[in-house]
């Protein structure tokens, strides 16, 4: 049987020799002296010198606690990192899922105001194109479902919600029913809502300007009065800027998503 003292002097490559080398004599010479082993004679026998080899190894190189430390130090860091990098690129993610959002809407809401404005015509009792000009609220006649008669629009932002109440003429004479005073809840009419998540504050939704009105940043044609009871004077209105500042509630933006357009109601220059 192999003990310890025989170990110590036999290396990997000579134990590996005499496993597969079919358990045969070996010899070899370590400081000009030679040492015979006597023949393997089972598997266990060759199992146990494995063993030895472990142990021995195990009992002479390690880790000191030092490096221990170090070690884990290098792991923490690494794992932190890591961690790191999966929460920023979750929080870009997220960022871009609420830009999308904000986009969507913004976008919805534009599409289906514009070509209604665009539209405006005379109402179906002879009112003028446009009833009430304001910051936040909009009535105007046009024929927004092709029909063949003029509906009037009411467009109104009441809280963060922008609303839009659709009312066909009806009577004879033809006429339009009253306006409701106050506008209804939004949030009571699911079906009326264009865009959820509006927060203008004190920026208006609609802007009003006349006829001599310029491109780019000029603003001489804008019309003043626009939270006066009466309105701006809609007569003069020959351009109508929609400006939204979407912002839906999260943790990841504040700052609001804008959307600015202005529209030339094709039919207002037949208007004097």
């Amino acid at each position: 049987m192999w003990n310890r003292n025989h170990f110590n002097i036999l290396t990997f490559k000579q134990a590996g020799n005499i496993f597969y080398g079919n358990c045969k004599f070996d010899e070899f010479n370590k400081n000009n002296d030679t040492v015979k082993f006597l023949k393997i004679a089972t598997f266990m026998e060759v199992s146990r010198l494995y063993v030895y080899m472990f142990k021995c190894l195990n009992d002479k190189e390690g880790f000191t606690l030092i490096e221990m430390l170090i070690a884990m130090s290098i792991l923490v860091i690494m794992v932190g990192a890591v961690i790191t990098l999966f929460i920023i690129l979750y929080r870009e993610q997220a960022m871009d899922i609420v830009r999308i959002e904000r986009i969507n809407i913004a976008s919805r809401a534009i599409k289906k105001i514009s070509p209604e404005i665009r539209k405006m015509n005379r109402g179906e009792n002879g009112s003028y194109p446009i009833k009430l000009g304001k910051e936040h609220i909009l009535i105007f006649y046009a024929d927004v479902d092709n029909d063949g008669e003029t509906e009037r629009v009411i467009y109104y932002l009441s809280g963060t919600d922008l609303a839009r109440i659709l009312t066909e003429p009806t009577g004879d004479p033809v006429g339009y029913e009253a306006i409701p005073d106050p506008l209804p809840n939004p949030s009571d009419h699911p079906e009326t809502i264009v865009a959820r998540d509006v927060r203008n504050g004190t920026k208006p939704v609609f802007k009003y300007y006349d006829k001599d009105h310029n491109t780019g940043d000029d603003t001489s044609g804008f019309l003043e009065g626009g939270e006066t009871e009466e309105g701006v004077n809609v007569t003069m209105i020959r351009v109508v800027e929609i400006n939204l500042d979407i912002n839906p509630e999260n943790n990841y933006l504040t700052n609001p998503f804008n959307i600015k357009t202005k529209i030339h109601p094709r039919n207002l220059k037949n208007f004097k």
